[in-house]
């Protein structure tokens, strides 16, 4: 059966946001201190791996921003190592080459879709308020790597927040359960 996925700022090629996420993907003897190209090339394997070992070639996975920070090159052959469609909402971090790569299904800097019964907003940004807040829409996000607060209707997919692996509705759900309820800014209310 044909899953969906979201996930978040992989940020592939970008030697520092190891060092500031502190990811779990430096080579033995390289400390957060210093350390080569090597643990960068390193975090991509484990990213693609942890990808690969959810991710069947007939799943859609959403990606929400900063999947890439390098050459259009480097980046064409980290896609075509990554099982199933891929979807961008395109982040601060993924340049015009990227967005222009073949493998993506489609790239777009904000996307609504039904899934489930429910309303996700996909961006790469938290929102305040977004469409159809008040009734409880879900806007699912990156950018904060975990730093951002979430509710019970908002939720950041990044990697950084789910041990490095792409994610269902069911497990982001489970996890929004176990927040404050949203504080809802927008004048409308729900009838």
């Amino acid at each position: 059966m044909k899953k969906s996925f979201f996930t978040a700022d992989p940020h592939h090629g970008h030697k520092n946001v190891i060092k500031y996420g502190e990811r779990p993907f430096l080579v033995e003897g390289e400390t957060y201190e210093k350390y080569s190209h090597r643990s960068v090339l390193n975090m991509t394997d484990g990213l693609v791996d942890r990808w690969n070992s959810r991710v069947t070639k007939d799943d859609t996975v959403y990606i929400l921003g900063d999947f890439a920070f390098h050459n259009v090159h480097d980046v064409a052959s980290i896609l075509d190592r990554l099982n199933g469609e891929k979807i961008l909402v395109a982040g601060n971090h993924d340049s015009n080459q990227v967005r222009r790569l073949p493998q993506w299904s489609f790239v777009t800097d904000y996307h609504e879709l039904y899934h489930e019964g429910k309303l996700l907003v996909l961006s790469h940004y938290p929102f305040a308020v977004w469409n159809k807040s008040h009734y409880g829409s879900y806007n699912l996000h990156g950018h904060s790597h975990g730093s951002f607060p979430g509710s019970r209707i908002q939720q950041d997919v990044g990697v950084d927040c789910w041990d490095f692996y792409p994610v269902t509705l069911s497990e982001i759900e489970k996890r929004m359960a176990t927040f404050p309820e949203h504080k809802n800014r927008d004048r409308h209310r729900a009838k």
